[in-house]
Order: C-alpha cells, then structure tokens, then sequence
C-alpha cells in the first residue's frame, strides 16, 4: 500500500472518531444539554480545526494536490463563515431561527465523514477518467 494510502485512510479514521465526539459529547449527548451554550459552540468550531488539520493531514502526500486544496479551502471557508455568524449572533442577535438551522446543517455536514468521503470519491472518478489511464 502506497503510504499516502494508508495516511488517507488513517486519516479517515481519526476523522470518523472526532466526528464521535462532536456529536456524542457537544451536539446530542445528555452532557450537551448541560453544558454552557457558548462552551458548546467553542468545543464545535475547537473539533472543525482538528478535523481541518485531519483531514490536510490525510491528503498531505496525496497525488492529485487539488484535492488537499479544495479541502482546505472549503474548511477555511466553513470555520470562517461559522465564527463570524456566530459571534454576529453572540454580540448583536442578528439571524433568526431559519439561518441559525442552516448554519447548524453546514457545521453537522463539515463535522461528519461526509466531506473526506466525498472527495475521496472525486478522486477515484478523477483518476479513471484522466487521459493517462486511456
């Protein structure tokens, strides 16, 4: 196995335990509903970082760059987008319920395996179509 194999799929494991403890201990378990608001909501965006550093991690020695790249874009992008809105709504209350449910659908989809799956798959797709392999 190529070592950038198996650092993909080491990748993916620590990514699906990450996920674990978002979910289990920050998002539904019965200590989340204990724990401070904002505590809660630093711990989710502290667990996006690591999955960010995952995940850049797995696909560091990948062959096609361009996927390590959209990787970090899109997490940038995320954990951006997730902090200004939060501390927005922190400081001045300015979304109502509908915007706060579709940032809380983004951060659940980025704080999942989803995404390292998905790319994972673009990557296969783009492996059997490039003209190399003709």
């Amino acid at each position: 196995m190529h070592s950038y194999k198996l650092r993909m799929w080491l990748a993916f494991i620590l990514i699906i335990a990450l996920c674990w403890l978002d979910y289990q201990f920050f998002t539904e378990g019965l200590k989340a509903h204990l724990m401070a608001p904002q505590k809660r909501r630093i711990m989710h965006l502290l667990l996006l970082c690591c999955i960010t550093a995952t995940g850049y991690w797995g696909w560091y020695r990948h062959p096609m760059r361009w996927i390590k790249k959209l990787w970090v874009f899109l997490y940038l992008i995320t954990i951006f987008l997730i902090g200004c809105i939060g501390l927005l709504q922190w400081q001045y209350q300015l979304f109502d319920h509908n915007v706060l449910d579709v940032i809380f659908g983004v951060r659940i989809f980025f704080c999942s395996p989803a995404p390292f799956f998905i790319l994972y798959i673009l990557g296969r797709l783009a492996g059997s179509i490039s003209p190399t392999k003709q």
